[in-house]
């Protein structure tokens, strides 16, 4: 293409990749149905502007293939300038918007077919709020590793089932995440109790042992998963029908013994709300080890006995 011809209006350039897009999806469509995935259609069509269908994941070899096809078409469609004579710099950077925003659809494309996996059977009677539709898509195009895709086709089929599930807040946060600071928060979830975070007794840190080290609690704070405080204590309070304190980890709940008629306190790094959002997302599986080695600590440094909490228990939890 000469240089002349270099100006492509910006409407006919998007509607050319989604509609490039839809194309390799209907090639080869999944069989799914039901309200769901309706919604994600309608969602992932507002995304990339045109209509959406899902299609199966593509394996890493074939996805950039699939890029280097795109690639190509547009330049074939003179979309990418090519000259014998060398660019300027505004053709350079023209040619550099265009295989950004490729690279950029696909990457919705990507998570779109991700969330096809997650979604969840439901009638879907509320709709999404625009602004967090706006920001969705503003960042998730921007995310390339597949792990991080995964986390937010997760993210995208939560807020389909329950809107509200997911705050912009926690979006701004997960975009911004490197693939170290999630390594690390994962670790950091498997030691973590529900609702709060890591529970430990005063003045000891025993998830330490576990490679859980004061520099990493910084990187999380660094990147609003955890608060900044190391002296915040959280309160458990003591139930007289079970001479005991609840506390739930997992889907088992638990009943600490204190041998008084005294509430319990424990330190705490506690999540922040971001945080208590994502991990509830990624679920990750929790270490028995650092919950028997706490156990243990309780009872041998505050002589706190601890069961299994039975359903009689949980009569008690339910009635306050």
């Amino acid at each position: 293409m000469g240089k002349g011809n270099m100006k492509i209006p910006n409407k006919i350039f998007f509607v050319y990749i989604a509609d490039k897009i839809l194309l390799s999806i209907m090639q080869n469509p999944l069989i799914i149905t039901g309200k769901p995935l309706e919604k994600l259609i309608t969602l992932i069509g507002e995304g990339i502007g045109s209509l959406y269908e899902p299609t199966k994941i593509r394996r890493k070899a074939d996805a950039e293939a699939y890029r280097i096809e795109k690639i190509a078409e547009a330049k074939a469609k003179g979309l990418i300038i090519s000259s014998k004579a060398e660019l300027t710099i505004a053709e350079k950077a023209h040619n550099r918007v265009v295989i950004q925003e490729i690279d950029r659809q696909i990457n919705i494309e990507d998570i779109a077919q991700k969330t096809v996996k997650y979604l969840k059977e439901s009638d879907v009677p509320e709709d999404i709020d625009q602004d967090w539709k706006t920001r969705f898509f503003n960042k998730a195009k921007d995310i390339s590793n597949d792990e991080m895709q995964e986390i937010w086709a997760n993210i995208l089929a939560n807020e389909i089932d329950k809107p509200g599930k997911t705050s912009i807040r926690t979006l701004e946060v997960l975009s911004n995440l490197s693939q170290k600071e999630g390594k690390i928060f994962e670790m950091f979830c498997s030691f973590s109790f529900d609702h709060v975070g890591i529970y430990h007794p005063p003045g000891g840190e025993i998830y330490k042992k576990f490679g859980l080290r004061y520099s990493d609690l910084q990187i999380l704070r660094s990147a609003r998963l955890i608060h900044s405080a190391d002296n915040l204590v959280s309160l458990l309070p003591l139930y007289e029908g079970v001479n005991g304190c609840f506390i739930s980890r997992g889907d088992k709940m638990y009943v600490l013994i204190p041998g008084t008629n005294k509430d319990l306190t424990f330190d705490v790094t506690q999540l922040t709300q971001e945080g208590l959002e994502l991990m509830n997302i990624i679920k990750t599986p929790k270490d028995d080890s650092y919950f028997n080695s706490f156990l243990a600590d309780c009872k041998i440094s505050r002589k706190i006995e601890f069961r299994e909490a039975t359903d009689e228990d949980l009569k008690y939890l339910n009635l306050e």
